[in-house]
């Protein structure tokens, strides 16, 4: 069962400001809210950890190539 959460929520994850996760939204590369009432929407928490880690995991292999270089 996948868990939704809000704006807020997403903003407290990833650190990140409202404009800078609409930015990425629209540029493709932040997961995209779904709608969850008439002027409700949310986010999957699931697809949000995923960046979370795939953003970690990027900077640790880009920090061990700059080391090894």
């Amino acid at each position: 069962m996948s868990t939704i959460i809000d704006l807020n929520r997403v903003i407290e994850k990833t650190t990140l400001s409202r404009r800078v996760i609409y930015n990425y939204v629209e540029a493709g590369t932040f997961p995209a809210p779904i709608k969850v009432g008439a002027r409700r929407i949310a986010f999957v928490e699931a697809e949000v950890d995923a960046w979370i880690e795939k953003r970690i995991a990027d900077s640790r292999a880009n920090q061990a190539h700059e080391v090894a270089a």
